[in-house]
């Protein structure tokens, strides 16, 4: 049994305010830091973790402090910053809960999805935003005629669907419990709020929500099965669940691959995006972006910038992230913040297993809501894969909930650890250190594959891109954010480069920063050659592509450079803009050349 040590309702508020008044700050996480620093002055219970997991979000905080440090927007990065601590003072402040707690977080989850649901019905615009599919349109158009003509918040519907698609499944488990029970009141009252819930999220037609859900309610009704045939067999439940959560991996797997276009064509069906660009191309590019900040990340709400600047070469805000959970958080806090998230929810996933295979039989009311939070946890880590409203958008602070519940959930024998929770049981000398030796086996690993020289590179080359983004993209996209660059951010940068190609002489990153650079010094020769030594390490860099075509334009060599350019849908009205710009820059040559290869661009091959 726990005992709540930790104040949720007040975090809640926390977060509620932090989304609904983002000129606050940092001042929602000060509400709910100063009553838990005060627990802990006077030697009361404050967070009864494990250590493992203590670990676990420590390394996600340190790499969300070192992607504030990177970030290019500080303002913009901050703001994020203060909702991923909101985010692990949540998930501490779940797992502290006891098993009523548990039952009012429960209640509380369905209510605010289902007002999510009515909030975005009633402020949904689906005539700027049409829905996706005909008859949803037809129904979406009565509605609109249906509903009071008063001025509604809007909220992104693929932010309502994140949401309502994770929520959905303890507004059900609240249903069959109340069922269980005979009580009908709370019968008919949750099965109201799993209907405005399931209505509103039909309504957003995000398709990438619908799917996470059906993987993430097949999943637990596959456990629920399992546990129930191995009480009729006798068989050990946990051989069992670990079997069933194989077949399940294996079929979702072997499903996406032989769906049509494999899992490129599977992802860019989910959402189609408003761009030049395919799901499956923006996955691939942002993945070649993170290879330039595998250490630190490239900065918290950095996404924006970097993708615009350094994979597409254009001065304007395209996409706000990569619809992908994974890669914006790799991208944005590095791979150490990737993996403690993925940590997080592994632990939290394996403590529900174990607490429903291995807990009493006649708890029944726990395995339900275990049941529940298995599913909502598969629905948002499978809806990652295709969007990201949890990291990408402004539902930041629930990012950790379900694991946390999760912690709250885990099976007796924890419960029985944490009865005092003022004596937390450390881990044992040995386990220490196998943790220990485990991340220097790691490094090992990782200086093994890479080697000490391109290990080396890799670093300087990541200290030079932040430098570099700092330097050039602060107050991008605002008016003559050009005119504004740190010229000695620029010059650091160009120093940590040079740095990086003395320990690997091809490293990419150096070569396409370099590259760009000198395009902007107009040293054209010097550009190309870095920009093909970078083309040579990564042939798909598209980045690189686009802007070495525009390094042999500019020295006259067209044929080579509308091989490069050729494919690229933007390139002709770029050309036609470059043909305007560089008459205004008194390089009449150059304007010439632009116009040229714009003509060719319209003709095609």
């Amino acid at each position: 049994m726990r005992t709540a040590a930790a104040p949720l309702p007040l975090t809640v508020f926390a977060c509620a305010l932090w989304l609904a008044f983002p000129w606050l700050g940092g001042w929602p996480v000060a509400i709910v830091l100063i009553p838990w620093a005060a627990r802990a002055f006077s030697g009361q219970p404050t967070f009864p973790l494990k250590a493992s997991r203590w670990g676990l979000l420590l390394v996600f905080a340190a790499a969300a402090a070192v992607g504030l440090w990177a970030a290019y927007d500080p303002g913009a990065a901050w703001d994020k910053f203060w909702g991923l601590l909101l985010a692990g003072l949540l998930y501490a402040a779940a797992a502290a809960q006891g098993w009523r707690g548990l039952l009012h977080l429960t209640w509380g989850i369905a209510v605010l999805a289902a007002g999510v649901g009515v909030v975005f019905l009633l402020g949904a615009d689906w005539q700027a935003q049409p829905a996706d599919l005909p008859w949803l349109g037809a129904l979406a158009s009565r509605l609109t005629a249906l509903r009071p003509p008063w001025a509604w918040p809007a909220v992104q519907a693929n932010l309502a669907g994140g949401l309502m698609a994770a929520s959905l499944p303890f507004a059900l488990a609240l249903t069959v419990r109340a069922r269980r029970d005979g009580r009908p009141a709370l019968f008919w009252l949750s099965a109201a709020l799993a209907a405005v819930i399931a209505f509103g999220l039909m309504m957003t037609s995000s398709r990438g929500a619908w799917s996470a859900l059906g993987v993430g309610l097949a999943f637990a009704g596959l456990l629920a099965l399992v546990r129930w045939l191995s009480r009729l067999a006798g068989t050990t439940r946990v051989m069992l669940g670990t079997a069933a959560v194989g077949v399940v991996v294996v079929l979702l797997l072997g499903g996406s691959l032989v769906a049509r276009g494999g899992l490129d064509g599977f992802s860019s069906r989910m959402m189609a995006l408003p761009s030049m660009a395919s799901r499956g191309e923006l996955a691939r590019n942002t993945l070649a972006l993170i290879r330039d900040f595998p250490f630190t990340g490239g900065g918290l709400a950095a996404f924006p910038g970097l993708y615009s600047r350094y994979m597409l070469s254009i001065p304007v805000f395209l996409f706000g992230y990569s619809h992908n959970l994974y890669l914006d958080l790799a991208l944005e806090q590095g791979l150490a913040g990737l993996l403690a998230l993925l940590g997080l929810y592994s632990v939290a996933l394996w403590a529900l297993l174990r607490g429903l295979f291995r807990q009493k039989r006649e708890d029944e009311g726990a395995d339900l809501l275990r049941l529940a939070t298995i599913a909502g946890i598969i629905t948002v880590l499978a809806h990652g894969l295709v969007d990201d409203p949890l990291y990408g958008m402004r539902g930041l602070p629930v990012l950790l909930l379900l694991p946390g519940m999760a912690e709250a959930l885990g099976p007796a024998d924890d419960g029985a650890r944490r009865a005092s929770l003022g004596r937390r049981r450390r881990p044992s000398g040995g386990r220490r250190w196998a943790v220990a030796l485990g991340g220097v086996a790691l490094l090992l690993v990782l200086m093994l594959a890479l080697g000490p020289r391109r290990l080396a590179a890799a670093w300087l080359a990541d200290l030079g891109g932040v430098e570099m983004s700092r330097a050039e993209l602060r107050g991008w996209p605002g008016p003559a954010w050009e005119d504004r660059r740190d010229q000695a951010g620029l010059q650091r940068a160009e120093s940590l480069f040079e740095r990086a190609l003395v320990w690997d002489a091809r490293n990419r990153t150096a070569h396409h920063r370099l590259g760009l650079m000198a395009m902007d010094a107009r040293a054209f020769d010097s550009a190309a050659g870095h920009l093909e030594t970078a083309l040579a390490e990564s042939p798909g860099h598209r980045g690189v592509r686009k802007v070495l075509g525009y390094a042999y334009l500019w020295m006259g060599n067209e044929s080579d450079a509308m091989v490069l350019l050729g494919g690229l849908p933007e390139a002709a009205q770029e050309l036609q803009v470059y043909a305007w710009w560089w008459t205004t820059q008194g390089r009449d040559d150059l304007a010439g050349l632009a116009s040229q290869a714009a003509e060719s661009a319209v003709r095609g091959p």
